[in-house]
């Protein structure tokens, strides 16, 4: 404490006492002292005084609207404007303040608002101590045909996977998933965010949320036979918990994104195999990309199924990279581009700094075309598929595009999700009180493609939706369709 009070003192060694910055300091501190006794299970740094989460609040705001294109786009300005209003209010109503995760739903009430799927804040894991003593309640739902679907859960509990949510807690299960799609908004759509909601993370932090205190979450599931019965999902330790999600994605890297190989099992004419399960780890990506390219011109592959389904996104230079070894005709990904210029943006990416004279203006160009490299070893002549779905985002959607656009490949199963007219490419921030961190989109993408409608991704050329029933007995639908499109190709029968 005391190098403290000497650095901060050594400001203004002249302020006031009703200035001075030692004073003040050491108020927030007694003012911090006092809510101790008061907040269960409070941490050091999680209590936010009023003076404090509206200066967070001034950040944000001044943040978003310096570095977003139009941040009020899907919205309107009045709607915006009353997004900005509510978000002050909560502040203005919380009297001696709130614990920084209550105010982090404050601002994600704005930020969601604003429907961009770049654009928000995060939820930090060590807040599970605060909020349920270091229990989180976890578990995967999903939407089909208008039916919420116990998906997923890691816990010990034996709980039946794949049947229908008729309640969760006092709420049905639909009214449930409409209040949490709103924290997760799908790019200019009112509509959740399915793989967003999918993550166990962003599922679990809403959850624990809303059934703070309780050991279990009363839900009631339906059977096939259409008979409800009443089941309990017990919370899950957090420290255990985190640690098989850290495993699990210690192991992907250690692999690395890309994994290829021949499908030795089909019957068909020679298929390739190439899952990409993100568009990260350069070295190892273009590693693992030139040895896949290699096997498949020694194997003799004539049909390459690509499957970015559960694709984490990434570098989409990465994605081109692939491209690259695919495409024999000129292409390109995004037609046209505007940015704004601000210093965020310009202190993050240097190759803006061409734009410095335009600090505060948009700034619109046409993207130029990719053509195919000669001296490309190994180039894939085969046909090619890509598998897709509303998991494939961002880096996944650009890669989908000019193998649509352009008839490089067959795309195979639903649409992407993002939108192929979308504000995209994030500059991150801190709340300077909260230390929440916080993304916002730069750029406006428009990608290539005829008669776009609005908040529309990547559309597939045969539609094929993984089946609950499928699932449930270990079958790929979508996989086991393209495997038939192929033979019926090699038959000359398609």
């Amino acid at each position: 404490m005391m190098i403290v009070l000497m650095v901060v003192g050594a400001i203004n060694v002249h302020a006031e006492d009703g200035d001075n910055p030692v004073t003040n300091v050491l108020k927030k501190l007694r003012q911090v002292d006092e809510k101790v006794e008061n907040v269960a299970g409070f941490k050091e740094g999680v209590w936010m005084t009023q003076a404090m989460m509206k200066e967070d609040c001034d950040f944000l705001v001044k943040t978003i609207e310096e570095v977003h294109v139009k941040p009020w786009a899907y919205i309107g300005e009045e709607e915006y404007a009353q997004l900005k209003d509510v978000m002050y209010k909560a502040v203005d109503e919380a009297g001696e303040g709130m614990p920084v995760d209550d105010f982090f739903v404050v601002c994600s009430r704005y930020t969601s608002g604003l429907l961009n799927d770049h654009l928000g804040l995060l939820a930090k894991k060590g807040w599970w101590w605060r909020i349920n003593n270091g229990m989180i309640f976890q578990m995967g739902l999903s939407v089909s045909d208008g039916k919420v679907l116990f998906w997923d859960y890691e816990g010990d509990a034996e709980l039946p996977r794949g049947l229908e949510v008729v309640k969760i807690g006092e709420k049905d299960a639909d009214t449930f998933m409409k209040e949490l799609a709103y924290w997760c908004p799908r790019e200019g759509r009112r509509e959740g965010n399915l793989r967003r909601l999918r993550k166990t993370y962003v599922m679990s932090f809403w959850l624990t949320k809303e059934f703070a205190g309780e050991d279990y979450i009363p839900l009631v599931l339906k059977d096939k036979n259409g008979e409800e019965r009443e089941y309990r999902l017990p919370a899950v330790n957090c420290v255990g918990w985190n640690m098989k999600q850290s495993k699990g994605s210690g192991k992907q890297n250690n692999e690395g994104p890309i994994h290829f190989r021949v499908l030795d099992e089909f019957d068909g004419e020679r298929t390739g195999l190439m899952v990409i399960d993100g568009f990260e780890s350069k070295l190892k990506f273009e590693r693992q990309t030139v040895n896949a390219f290699m096997k498949m011109k020694a194997e003799g592959v004539k049909h390459l199924i690509v499957d970015l389904r559960k694709n984490r996104g990434g570098n989409s230079g990465l994605g081109d990279m692939v491209i690259n070894y695919l495409a024999d005709k000129p292409w390109k990904v995004i037609d046209r581009i505007t940015l704004r210029v601000s210093e965020q943006s310009l202190a993050q990416r240097p190759h803006l700094y061409r734009y410095r004279n335009h600090l505060g203006k948009l700034v619109r160009y046409t993207c130029s075309t990719n053509y195919p490299k000669k001296n490309l070893m190994n180039r894939f002549e085969g046909e090619v598929y890509v598998l897709a779905n509303e998991g494939t985002a961002s880096a996944g959607m650009d890669f989908c595009v000019p193998i649509k656009h352009y008839g490089i490949g067959t795309l195979i199963g639903e649409e992407t999700s993002g939108a192929l007219k979308c504000y995209i490419d994030n500059i991150y921030f801190t709340l300077p009180q909260s230390g929440l961190r916080g993304y916002v989109a730069y750029k406006y993408n428009e990608y290539v493609g005829d008669d776009v409608q609005f908040g529309q991704g990547v559309l597939p050329d045969y539609e094929v939706k993984q089946s609950l029933e499928s699932d449930k007995a270990g079958r790929d639908d979508v996989m086991e369709f393209t495997l038939d499109l192929i033979r019926k190709r090699g038959e000359g029968s398609e």
